[in-house]
């Protein structure tokens, strides 16, 4: 989150007091405090080049004392920069801010292995189940004499030998 207080009515009626440039990272959320030091007045914030950072482009608020409004920005924004306009006196007053997007980077923090004390090793990897390469055999020759014979045994015994081939290389990876 980063902060930027915009002064209005400070120097005189409609007069608008903001920072020259902001920076702020992808992903954040620019958050103005708006703060107005004499009577209440309608303000506008916009900005025209801002579509590829944030949603934002165009608000009107009526400004009594303070608010704070909040601009987020993409997480996915590219590095770059757009201008924020604070306008009062229906346009006879504007201010404008250059905010300058820099490109999110997540940290990454080291990752440290060390066993720990009293803790097993994991089991090491499990080869491959050598007895379901002669069931798939045999419920394939088994398949195959029932296509010849229609023997219904035949077609049994290839279903069993099927399941059981299924069954041990269920029971392998457990």
């Amino acid at each position: 989150m980063v902060q930027a207080e915009i002064d209005i009515n400070r120097r005189g009626i409609n007069s608008v007091e903001v920072p020259s440039r902001v920076e702020i990272s992808a992903g954040d959320t620019l958050v103005l405090d708006i703060v107005n030091h004499g009577p209440p007045v309608h303000l506008t914030l916009s900005s025209d080049n801002s579509a590829s950072f944030t949603e934002f482009f165009h608000e009107n608020l009526y400004l009594r004392e303070r608010q704070e409004f909040r601009i987020p920005l993409y997480e996915n924004a590219f590095e770059g920069s757009f201008d924020l306009a604070v306008i009062t006196g229906y346009g006879m007053h504007r201010g404008t801010i250059g905010v300058f997007v820099s490109r999110f980077v997540k940290k990454q923090e080291p990752v440290l292995e060390v066993p720990p004390v009293g803790i097993p090793s994991p089991e090491p990897e499990r080869s491959f189940p050598v007895l379901i390469v002669p069931l798939l055999l045999a419920a394939g020759i088994m398949y195959g004499a029932w296509m010849v014979e229609r023997v219904d045994l035949l077609n049994y015994a290839a279903v069993a030998a099927l399941s059981g081939a299924v069954l041990v290389a269920w029971l392998s990876r457990r």
